[in-house]
């Protein structure tokens, strides 16, 4: 049993922290209250650190490695938000779309407009919840120009729609080209709808005919939904992937499943 002395870890730097999680031989009791202490100060470096800890066997430290990982994602979004907050309501001043949601929709809609405007209607889009957007914001990312459908893919992420789940599978299927498929599996990552999880195995064990970064995006995102039996099994298969990053994106999302599990 580890006797080291443990004291008050509110006074060390974040970078003794993250030593004192990652070494087994401190005590429980410490490598918790680091935890604890770097999720407060929502410290991101952490976050790989504190994902290892989530599978660890005392289920208190995985417990307190969990909640120091909800509260730094809490504090990365929050900063985050206000960040796109700012960008948006200069986005659309530009457009001058701010009080005019016609001229909004106009925009999304009409491929003539340059990428660059469209960008920026379909973040406006996102930041206001403009849900009639969701079908021209699908079209922008199914044209195949890379920063339009990641743009289109954070648009759909902050709306939070399942209405798009249906069209993005589509896409997965259909598309052409790599960045649409892509950015589509990417948001189905976040929208977390069940309906897309045969969809993401078959894309995950696709090794001969998919890339190594869509399948770690499925992997990923399966690891966002509710742990089955089956996508559990896929993706502890996964772990011993060929390709380091399918490996590595199955592992983290086993890590997520875990956490799911322990709460419930």
């Amino acid at each position: 049993m580890n006797t080291r002395a443990f004291g008050d870890p509110s006074g060390l730097p974040n970078d003794r922290l993250i030593e004192i999680l990652l070494d087994a031989n401190e005590s429980v009791l410490a490598r918790r209250a680091a935890a604890r202490v770097l999720g407060i100060r929502g410290v991101e470096e952490a976050q790989p650190a504190l994902i290892k800890l989530t599978r660890d066997a005392d289920a208190d430290l995985g417990s307190a490695a969990d909640k120091a990982l909800g509260r730094i994602s809490k504090a990365i979004m929050a900063v985050a938000k206000k960040e796109r907050d700012t960008t948006n309501r200069r986005f659309a001043q530009e457009l001058k779309v701010d009080s005019n949601l016609n001229r909004l929709i106009d925009i999304l809609r009409d491929q003539g407009q340059p990428s660059e405007s469209r960008i920026k209607a379909f973040s406006v889009a996102g930041n206001l919840r403009v849900f009639q957007a969701v079908p021209f914001i699908i079209e922008g990312m199914s044209e195949g120009d890379p920063p339009l459908a990641w743009a289109a893919a954070h648009a759909l992420i902050e709306l939070g729609s399942r209405q798009a789940t249906r069209p993005l599978m589509n896409i997965v299927r259909t598309a052409c080209n790599d960045q649409s498929r892509e950015a589509a599996v990417y948001t189905l990552w976040f929208l977390r709808d069940k309906r897309a999880e045969a969809l993401l195995v078959r894309v995950l064990e696709n090794s001969a005919g998919e890339g190594s970064h869509i399948r770690s995006l499925a992997a990923e995102a399966l690891g966002g939904l509710s742990p089955t039996v089956r996508s559990r099994r896929i993706l502890s298969q996964a772990l011993l992937d060929a390709s380091e990053e399918v490996s590595e994106g199955a592992r983290c999302a086993l890590a997520r499943c875990s956490a799911v599990l322990r709460r419930n």
